[in-house]
C-alpha cells in the first residue's frame, strides 16, 4: 500500500489561521483522511497542532505593506526549502512570484494555485491601496502572471465554476464553499424555537457585500423584524450604517464562533446574502448563501444567474435586485407575511443541500486531483 500523500496549504494574508475554506475544509478534511497535513500562516501565534493539522508560524506580518510582502516572502521560501511535501496548495494571488521561482528551483515540486476569488476584476473594481489611475496597469500585470501561472503550476482549483473555467481544463477544478454535513446535522429541519420576526445576515460590516443596502431596507419593511448581524466590521461602513433609522433594528453580535452562529441562523425566519454587483463580487458563490440553507432557512440574495440558478430553481428563497432597498424590503415582507412558505422553503433548502451542495461531493474532487498531479504519469 503506497503511503498518504503529505500536503502543505499556504496562506500568508489570510488572518484567521482557521479559516472556513483553508482549514476548516481543506486542511481538517485532508487530516481526517490520513494525509499528512501542514498549514503555513503568518500571524504571529505560534505553532500549533489541531485537528491532525500541523500549524507552522512564520511570525507576525508587518504593517507596511512592502516590508510584509518580504519579509513573509523570505521567510516562506526558507521554509519551502525544508519541506518535502508531494503538495504545495496555496491560496493568495499575492504569492504567485513565490511558487513561479519555487517551481524553477524544485521542478519535481507540485504546486496547487486556489483561486478564491477574481482577483483581476477587483483589482479593477479598486483597492484602496491602489491609486484610481493605476487598476487597469496593475490588473493587466497580474493578468500575465496568471498566464505564467497556468504554464508552470501542475493544478488549479477554482472557488466557483466561472474562476475555474479560466484555467487549463484538464488540470484545474471547481471546489465550492458548500457546508461539511457534520456541522449541520442538528439544524435538518426548521426550528420549532424560531423568531418570526428575526432575520440574519453574516457577512459583518464590510464594503460591497450589501450590508448597507439591507439596513437601508429595514424602515420599509411593514413586518415587525430584527436584523441580527455577525462578523467583522469595517468602521467606515459600521458608521454610515449606525447614522441611519434603519440602523435601530438592528442586533450587531460581532464575530462568534462559528458552531454558536450557525444555532442563531437556525433560529432566524430568513438569511441574507446582498452582495453587490462590483469589485469581483457578483461573481463570488459565498459561504453565507449555503450556511443559510444547510440551517433550514429561506435565503433572500442577489439576482446574480448563477445564485439564482440554486435559488430559484430549489424553491430555496427569493432573488432580489440587491442594489435597490425597497426590493429586498418587498422580498423580506412576502416571507414573514406566510410561515408556511418560510417553512417550506425552509425545508426545500436544507434538502438540496443534502443531496448536492456538500463538502462530502467537494472533497472528493480535491482528492482525485491531488492523485492526478502525483501519478508517476504526471
Amino acid at each position: 500500500m503506497s503511503q498518504p500523500l503529505h500536503i502543505c496549504h499556504i496562506t500568508t494574508v489570510h488572518t484567521d489561521r482557521y479559516d472556513t475554506r483553508i482549514f476548516r475544509k481543506e486542511c481538517t478534511s485532508l487530516a481526517r483522511a490520513g494525509y499528512t497535513v501542514e498549514l503555513l500562516v503568518a500571524d504571529g501565534k505560534g505553532d500549533e497542532e489541531k485537528q491532525g493539522v500541523h500549524i507552522r508560524d512564520l511570525g507576525k506580518q508587518a504593517k507596511n505593506r512592502a516590508k510584509r510582502i518580504l519579509r513573509s516572502n523570505t521567510l516562506l521560501l526558507k521554509q519551502l526549502n525544508r519541506l518535502k511535501a508531494d503538495v504545495f496548495h496555496f491560496h493568495d494571488p499575492e504569492l504567485i512570484p513565490v511558487f513561479l521561482y519555487f517551481k524553477r528551483k524544485r521542478q519535481e515540486a507540485r504546486v496547487v494555485f486556489d483561486i478564491h476569488e477574481n482577483f483581476s476584476e477587483k483589482l479593477r473594481g479598486g483597492r484602496d491601496w491602489i491609486p484610481s489611475f493605476l487598476r487597469a496597469g496593475f490588473s493587466y500585470s497580474y493578468d500575465r502572471l496568471e498566464q505564467q501561472a497556468q504554464k508552470r503550476f501542475d493544478g488549479f482549483v477554482g472557488a466557483t465554476d466561472g474562476i475555474a473555467e479560466g484555467f487549463p481544463k484538464e488540470r484545474a477544478i471547481s471546489l465550492h464553499n458548500y457546508p461539511e454535513l457534520n456541522d449541520y446535522e442538528h439544524f435538518a429541519s426548521p426550528s420549532e424555537d424560531r423568531d418570526p420576526k428575526r432575520i440574519v445576515y453574516t457577512g459583518g460590516f464590510t464594503a460591497h457585500r450589501g450590508v448597507t443596502q439591507i439596513i437601508d431596507a429595514l424602515p420599509l419593511v411593514e413586518h415587525p423584524v430584527e436584523l441580527h448581524v455577525y462578523g467583522r466590521k469595517e468602521e467606515h461602513i459600521y458608521e454610515r450604517c449606525a447614522s441611519t433609522s434603519g440602523f435601530k433594528k438592528v442586533v450587531y453580535h460581532g464575530k462568534v464562533d462559528l458552531l454558536d452562529m450557525l444555532a442563531q441562523v437556525h433560529r432566524s425566519s430568513i438569511g441574507l446574502v446582498c452582495n453587490q454587483p462590483e469589485g469581483g463580487y457578483q461573481f463570488a458563490m459565498p459561504n453565507k448563501l449555503f450556511e443559510y440553507m444547510a440551517c433550514s432557512i429561506p435565503v433572500i440574495a442577489s439576482e446574480f444567474p448563477h445564485w439564482q440558478k440554486i435559488v430559484d430553481a430549489h424553491q430555496a428563497g427569493i432573488t432580489v435586485d440587491s442594489t435597490d432597498p425597497s426590493d429586498i424590503a418587498q422580498a423580506i415582507d412576502t416571507l414573514l407575511a406566510d410561515p408556511e412558505k418560510v417553512d417550506r422553503m425552509g425545508r426545500n433548502a436544507r434538502q438540496c443541500i443534502e443531496e448536492k451542495y456538500n463538502w462530502k461531493v467537494e472533497f472528493a474532487k480535491l482528492e482525485r486531483l491531488y492523485h492526478q498531479i502525483t501519478s508517476s504519469e504526471s
